[in-house]
């Protein structure tokens, strides 16, 4: 079984990330998608609560790749060493000990979290120009 990992918080789940996730889905079988930024209250930059991204995401997918989709909700913590041991022993929960395959795209600095899983192969899955969470946060309380 062949396990990979999206991480991002997805506030809005736009053709951008879901393009990575589809990208995921073809070279793997199952893949755990961690939602960040979850248990907090309503912002203006985290709008949505983790159960409604993950509902947004589900919609977006056909029902094969929902049935080897597994939401892991994941809050933040301000202490990165442990951010990445939660994320490790949740991945861990699913996949057993078997390998993961990180995907994902550094667009900036603040994709910096991406190198603290060494351990996990890396899959650079690009980026479609265009598309931005935050101007479309922006849009959509305007």
């Amino acid at each position: 079984m062949k396990y990979s990992v999206f991480i991002g918080r997805m506030q809005l789940p736009h053709n951008g990330q879901l393009s990575i996730i589809r990208k995921a889905l073809e070279q793997t079988d199952e893949l755990i998608i961690v939602l960040g930024s979850s248990f907090k209250a309503r912002t203006p930059k985290n709008p949505f609560t983790h159960e409604e991204r993950a509902r947004m995401i589900s919609l977006s997918l056909d029902d094969d790749q929902v049935s080897r989709v597994h939401f892991v909700p994941m809050r933040d913590f301000y202490d990165d060493d442990r951010w990445v041991s939660e994320v490790q022993k949740a991945v861990l929960t699913i996949t057993q000990g078997k390998p993961v395959t990180l995907f994902g795209h550094k667009k900036d600095v603040t994709g910096y979290y991406q190198d603290n899983f060494p351990e996990w192969g890396y899959f650079d899955a690009g980026h479609l120009p265009g598309y931005d969470s935050t101007t479309f946060r922006k849009a959509f309380f305007s």
